[in-house]
């Protein structure tokens, strides 16, 4: 270039000033208009796998998680007076608050049933996928179309009115379980369009589960209603088509047994030869006399596989709770202490030995996944129960290190008398006779 070219492009730089160059604005993935291009996306596949139509998608919001424990914090109070209905509001409170703090660990989105909208929680999503913009978009999708089936579900029935008229809480675990894992049903199927099949199950690596099942014993609760649930419903799905897979929203089942064995299915509870809460009813007096916040309900099958699982042995249990007839238990709560009596029956004297036997078998499987969790060492130790009359006993004793020497005292006692199993809790507090006291107090009434 000539000197004067030279001076010719100074000057007209010099004129015009720096060229500005515009930049595209930075896509939010959570902007109104990106979450409707979500919705017009995902709710045709819902409906495809769902067999059933929207009236009309319902809207999709973002809730921040402040402002979102609240909303939790109300449908766990609606469902906590529905299923313990007979026991004082404070117990009620403090259930529902626990129940909602519970959830809130890991909670991406939610129907909701008192508004009808949908909602995602980006900032979990964000966390989930490490802060990568592509990987949380992809959750997001199959986030909205796991709450996008419920509000499919919710417009085929009322789920405030199904909650409201459960029979206690075994039932609620089974409605849970349809729930969730009609969700799911749909949800990998969309996820599976989507090309997002992986993600989808990485999403449940986040619960503790998989495509094999249960990955981590402590997420036991999260798996029967978000895993075993969507596999109940494709078991369900195989026998009678998407009409049944419907019925069972429509009529929930009334037992969580038949979570496991779907071809069970009733709406009618099943007739008791004991009138097990009147059994119950005042034996926690023998425990301490005080006034305890009781509850009084059926014990099903989702809270004994539970045990099962965290001995460690539930391919044992397996057998013997198909010989489990009936069971109901007492929850109790004082501001310093807790407890839990239990009576399970068994179709023969046998069966409910055999059960008892594979309790004294667990021995430390339960205080070591403790142990592992807490960081901590965890003594346990088995005995006999002296001072009761029964075919067989067993005493449970765990001691949880918390600091400068003191330890947090848990005690089961179980006795076993023809087919029937009573078991006694005592938590944070020792117990000494009363443990047996209880126990003969309950196996007189039987």
């Amino acid at each position: 270039m000539t000197r004067a070219l030279l001076l010719l492009a100074v000057v007209a730089c010099k004129k015009s000033g720096p060229i500005e160059v515009a930049l595209p604005e930075p896509v939010d993935p959570w902007s109104p208009a990106a979450l409707q291009a979500y919705v017009d996306e995902i709710a045709p596949l819902v409906e495809e796998h769902a067999g059933r139509r929207f009236d009309s998608p319902p809207p999709l919001e973002v809730f921040d998680p402040a402002a979102f424990a609240e909303y939790v914090g109300k449908e766990s109070k609606l469902i906590m007076d529905a299923v313990y209905r007979d026991t004082p509001e404070p117990i009620r409170q403090a259930k529902a608050d626990a129940a909602a703090k519970a959830q809130m660990g890991g909670l991406f989105g939610k129907f909701g049933i008192f508004d009808g909208k949908t909602y995602i929680v980006p900032k979990a999503i964000e966390a989930a996928a490490e802060h990568d913009q592509a990987a949380a978009v992809d959750m997001a999708k199959i986030v909205i179309a796991h709450e996008l089936t419920h509000a499919l579900q919710n417009q085929e029935y009322d789920a405030r009115d199904q909650l409201q008229h459960l029979i206690d809480l075994d039932q609620f675990h089974v409605w849970s379980s349809v729930s969730e894992g009609g969700a799911n049903y749909v949800a990998v199927r969309v996820a599976r369009d989507l090309g997002l099949e992986a993600e989808f199950w990485d999403l449940t690596k986040e619960q503790g589960w998989g495509p094999d099942g249960l990955d981590q014993p402590l997420a036991y609760p999260i798996w029967m209603r978000y895993g075993r649930g969507m596999t109940m419903l494709e078991e369900v799905v195989a026998a009678g088509g998407m009409e049944a897979f419907w019925k069972w929203h429509a009529a929930p089942p009334v037992s969580s047994s038949m979570i496991f064995r779907p071809e069970t299915y009733s709406t009618e509870l099943p007739a008791r030869a004991l009138d097990l809460p009147e059994v119950l009813r005042g034996t926690e007096q023998q425990l301490t006399r005080a006034d305890w916040m009781t509850s009084n309900t059926r014990l099903g099958e989702f809270a004994l596989r539970g045990d099962a699982i965290r001995t460690g042995k539930e391919a044992e249990f397996e057998p013997l709770l198909a010989h489990l007839v009936d069971a109901q238990h007492l929850d109790l709560s004082l501001p310093d202490r807790s407890g839990d009596i239990r009576v399970l029956v068994f179709d023969s004297p046998d069966n409910a030995g055999a059960y008892l036997e594979l309790l004294r078998a667990e021995q430390t499987v339960e205080g070591q996944l403790l142990a592992k969790m807490l960081g901590v060492t965890v003594e346990v130790t088995y005995a006999e129960v002296k001072g009761v009359s029964a075919d067989a006993t067993l005493l449970r004793s765990q001691f949880v290190p918390i600091g400068d020497g003191r330890f947090r005292e848990e005690r089961t006692a179980w006795a076993q008398r023809g087919p029937y199993i009573v078991a006694v809790k005592a938590a944070r507090f020792r117990p000494g006779l009363r443990l047996a006291n209880t126990l003969n107090a309950v196996l007189e009434r039987l």
